[in-house]
């Protein structure tokens, strides 16, 4: 399944997992270029199924990808 992401603004961070979303929290800051996302923000899923929820398997698979990508800031969940 397909992981994309895109940092939005200075506190957000928008995740695609497929056909779900999630508005991601936390912080960036510039130097070193990292931005610090909120843990507990990860858990609010928008899905077209009424009262899905993400599990613990896809959740640590995001949280693997996004924290291992190669880019110019890192993202780290606390």
């Amino acid at each position: 399944m397909e992981i994309q992401f895109e940092i939005i603004s200075r506190g957000t961070m928008q995740i695609k997992y497929g056909i779900r979303n999630a508005t991601v929290s936390g912080e960036l800051t510039f130097q070193p270029p990292v931005f610090y996302a909120d843990l507990n923000s990860l858990m609010n899923w928008e899905t077209p199924y009424q009262n899905e929820k993400i599990t613990e398997e896809d959740k640590n698979k995001i949280i693997r990808f996004l924290s291992n990508l190669e880019t110019g800031t890192k993202i780290v969940f606390e």
